[in-house]
Order: C-alpha cells, then structure tokens, then sequence
C-alpha cells in the first residue's frame, strides 16, 4: 500500500512540477557547509531552474560556543577556545547581516549547519516581509545539532533525510538527493568504496573494507576502495599520558591496517569520485551507527543503475527497494553471497531524486506552507 501511495503521490508531484515552477524569478539566501562541493552543485541548478540571484555564504564552526559539540568534548576545550575568540558565532553573524545588507530574498535556506545567531532569522524576516525560510538536515540531531534544537520554531519549514528524526521532532522527510555530471572518464570496476573513518564511530569501515578487499583479491574483482582516514591526535600532556595506556579504537585499527593499501589522509578529487561512480557495478555504502538517513553515495547509486551493498537497514522501507538491487549487510558479519553480485539488475525509477527534482520539492514545501 505505501509504494502504491508513494507512485500517486510521485505523479501528482511531476504535474505540480510542469505547471510551476516556485523557484524561477527568485532571490536565494544558502547557508551550506561545502561538503564535497554540493553546495556549488546546489547553486549551478537553482540558476537553471531560473532563479534571478542565489547568495551563498559557506557555513562555519564554533568549537569556542556552547551550541556546539566540540566544546563539550573535552570539557575544558570550549573555555580554552571561547577565551581565543568570545563572541564568535555573534561576530560571524553580524560579518554576515554586512554582507547581505540591501539585498531582498524571497527564500533562505540552510543545509545541515546553523552557525548563525538565533536573531538573524528575526532580522531576515524584517528586512524582508515574505521571506520563506527553510532548514534541511543530511545528517541526524544526535550526531551533528544536539545543541540546535530550539532552532526548529525559526523555519517555515524544516525537512530531514533521516526518518526517525523526522518522525521524532515533527519534520518533513525529504531523502537526499543525487547529482549526474556529463563528460565524465568512467573507471570500470566491479565493487567500490569511497568515504571517511576519523572517529571511533567510523572505524568499523576500515575493518569490513580490509574483508572484503581480501575476498575481491581471491575472487579475482576489479576493486577501488579509499578511506579518508587520520589518527585522533591530543595535545594536552596529562591526556597523552592517559592515551598511552588507553589508547583511541580508532588509532589501534588504522594501525593495525595501516599498510592495507587503501587508507589515505586526502581525501578522493570530486571528479575522480564522479568517474568512479560512474563506472563501478557494485556500490558499497558504509553510514554511522544509529544513523538511518540515506547518503547521497546510496542514492547516487540506485539511480545510476549500480548494486548497493549498504549497512543501513532501513533502506528496505524505501519504495524502490528491490532484494536484487539492494544488499544489506551486517558491520560485524558482512557477508555477500555469491547470488547477489551474479543475479540481474531490477531498475528503479530515481528521477524524484534527481536534484532539480530534489530543490523543486523542498522549496514547495516553503512556499505551501500553511502553518
């Protein structure tokens, strides 16, 4: 019942989609973080979907402010920091009503970061009566916003990728969305990763690609895989001392597999990360612990008619989950049989997805609002 709902409601969109168009002839204020260059991705296709101007401001950190995590993480950290530089976040703020001051918007929208003060919304919606303001999420409250809660009562609309938080705080679940560059180079390959592990929540990844790397080697597979990967360094002497007895997971496992051939401190160039995609048959999607939203890399491969082999089990709520499409596997058992990888590929439909589809949706959800 819910994949026949979710068809009606896909073709009703697509009509809503061709009558209008809420984006064309608009002025756009985007504070986004630059993961990975999406945030330029974002800009380039409201610009083709018409709209008059889009100001992008590059979203920053504040480990010296109690709203975010790093200044409780050492404790003593955010003292140190906020002594540094007091008044960060309200400086970064003012910095940035300078460098928007005359200009009117009809949207404002924030992707994941709010390193702004609680005021500049209040101060947006004076400068500008009919502003529609929207928030959306690529990751959770818990991992990334703990302290950012109380911003949810400022947007018209707040959208998450994650369905449990969307469900939790009252949100609208809106799945990430996927980008498909032309001119690309494609690199054949038959299984690939390619992401990060700098935390103990990530180290897991290191562990299964090593696995499955050994098993590509005997199975005669054309493999990429590439972490992103550091040591958690710590400069206070009485906590090396301590981590020298105790040491970090983390740094015991990227030394453990350090010599893997696959671990790196840069991380991959977006164009050979596009190439890769491109042409590999089998994607592999590694998300965090207790995290169920989608990552763009999933997405990205479902619509480029790739196999995933995910540790997300919620993908299988999803409507175009298919068991021959789509493996999901245990972090500390993860098997692939041999039936997965040789059984024929189901497509899917993904265009929903598709990032000029993507922004369309999540800018009529602002303009629709009747809250």
């Amino acid at each position: 019942l819910r994949k026949t709902q979710k068809k009606f409601f896909v073709c009703i969109r697509r009509f809503y989609w061709i009558m209008v168009n809420v984006i064309e002839g608009k002025s756009i204020l985007i504070v986004c973080y630059p993961f990975f260059g999406f945030d330029k991705v974002i800009v380039d296709e409201l610009y083709k979907l018409g709209a008059k101007y889009v100001h992008l401001k590059k979203a920053a950190y504040f480990p010296g402010s109690p709203r975010d995590e790093h200044f409780w993480n050492p404790w003593y950290r955010g003292i140190e920091y906020y002594l540094k530089c007091p008044n960060a976040r309200t400086r970064w703020t003012e910095r940035f009503v300078e460098e928007i001051n005359g200009l009117h918007f009809d949207f404002f929208l924030c992707v994941e970061n709010t390193p702004f003060k609680k005021w500049f919304v209040s101060y947006l919606r004076k400068q500008n009566p009919d502003i529609r303001t929207i928030w959306y999420l690529w990751d959770t409250f818990k991992t990334q916003q703990k302290f950012h809660i109380d911003y949810l009562s400022l947007f018209d609309k707040v959208l998450s990728f994650d369905r449990d938080d969307a469900s939790r705080y009252g949100l609208e679940y809106l799945p990430n969305f996927y980008y498909s560059p032309e001119n690309l180079n494609p690199q054949p390959y038959d299984i690939a990763f390619v992401g990060s592990a700098n935390s103990t929540n990530t180290s897991f990844r290191i562990e299964i690609i090593t696995y499955r790397k050994d098993i590509c080697d005997r199975q005669n597979l054309r493999s990429f895989f590439y972490v992103k990967s550091a040591e958690i360094s710590v400069s206070n002497p009485i906590k090396k001392i301590f981590r020298k007895v105790f040491p970090y997971r983390h740094n015991e496992i990227l030394n453990k597999y350090r010599n893997e051939g696959f671990i790196y401190k840069e991380s991959l160039p977006l164009s050979q990360f596009y190439e890769i995609m491109k042409g590999t048959r089998i994607i592999v999607d590694l998300g965090y612990h207790n995290r169920q939203g989608m990552t763009i890399n999933a997405i990205m491969a479902i619509a480029g008619g790739k196999k995933l082999i995910t540790t997300n089990s919620r993908i299988k709520e999803e409507a175009f989950f298919h068991p021959d499409n789509i493996l999901i596997i245990d972090e500390k058992h993860p098997e692939i049989p041999v039936g997965f990888l040789e059984s024929p590929l189901h497509k899917q439909d993904m265009s929903d997805m598709r990032i000029d589809r993507w922004l369309t949706t999540l800018f009529d959800f602002a303009e629709n609002n009747e809250n």
